[in-house]
């Protein structure tokens, strides 16, 4: 009898010993395991995660919308145009390079509007600036005559000279006009995410309300130099400017040139000839905001 159930009692665990192995294992195997799944192009089993993260990147930031500047432009020099060659301007010739006329400080607060999420924006604002014309004495004798602008009535303006007196002499004479603008410029900047780094490029118009303008000349009194005086006044000319505009940069600095396309005087109140004239101006800038 003992020799029937040993048998027995191996087959009995040969056959239960597999079966409870493969529902050990089953029971091991996580959740959130890799199941193969069929690769069409090999015929291979792949590997795909069932419970999988995306990580977002720490250092994701979002496109820059809008912005502002504030740019200051320390360095400028105005001239003058003449549409009308023929004609022989009464206006005095200027100084090419003036150093004490650079530092103007003029400024233009400007809020730029990307253009559907791209490298333009659309640039308005307001600001100041001035046009500021530094007289070349002629020589005269052993003299040197300046000249002023006055008006010498309703709807006449002219350039009159400067005499010299017993112990005083000029030597210097400047004729400022300051304008209130406002500002419309498209503008280019070559790195999206940061309008303010890389190069850039713009095109505008001013329209320049003038505000109050004086004519000032400096003399040397008693070989004593430093005195001044100064006249303010409209001197007929135009109340208001329109001028075209552009200027390209790297980074915040840059540089800008424009010109008027209205006249500098009122028509037929200035100095003879002078309708034709046209002011133009070169400039550095930079963007402080």
């Amino acid at each position: 009898m003992k020799k029937k159930i040993l048998p027995w009692l191996f087959l009995f665990v040969a056959l239960h010993f597999p079966y409870a192995a493969s529902a050990g294992n089953a029971a091991s195997t996580p959740i959130d395991a890799e199941v193969d799944q069929p690769d069409s192009s090999s015929g291979n089993v792949a590997s795909t995660p069932i419970d999988t993260e995306v990580d977002q990147p720490d250092s994701y930031l979002p496109l820059v919308q809008n912005y502002f500047s504030f740019v200051y432009e320390p360095l400028k020099m105005d001239y003058l145009y003449d549409r009308n060659s023929e004609n022989s301007s009464k206006f005095p010739n200027t100084k090419k390079i003036d150093w004490t006329a650079l530092f103007r400080n003029n400024t233009a607060f400007l809020y730029a509007i990307r253009l559907n999420k791209s490298r333009f924006a659309l640039c308005i604002g307001g600001g100041c600036s001035s046009l500021y014309y530094s007289f070349i004495g002629e020589k005269r004798n052993q003299d040197i005559i300046y000249k002023e602008l006055k008006r010498v009535s309703e709807s006449d303006a002219s350039f009159q000279d400067l005499d010299n007196t017993s112990g005083r002499k000029v030597s210097d004479s400047i004729l400022n006009i300051p304008f209130f603008d406002f500002l419309v410029r498209l503008r280019f900047n070559s790195v999206l995410e940061a309008p303010k780094e890389g190069f850039h490029g713009w095109l505008g118009l001013k329209l320049g309300l003038r505000k109050r303008a004086a004519m000032k000349y400096c003399y040397k009194e008693y070989n004593d130099s430093g005195a001044s005086l100064v006249t303010n006044g409209t001197f007929n000319l135009k109340p208001f400017a329109c001028a075209f505009q552009t200027g390209m940069g790297y980074h915040r600095f840059g540089f800008t040139g424009g010109i008027h396309l209205t006249p500098l005087f009122e028509k037929n109140k200035g100095p003879d000839d002078s309708d034709s004239l046209r002011p133009f101006s070169f400039g550095i800038y930079v963007d402080l905001m």
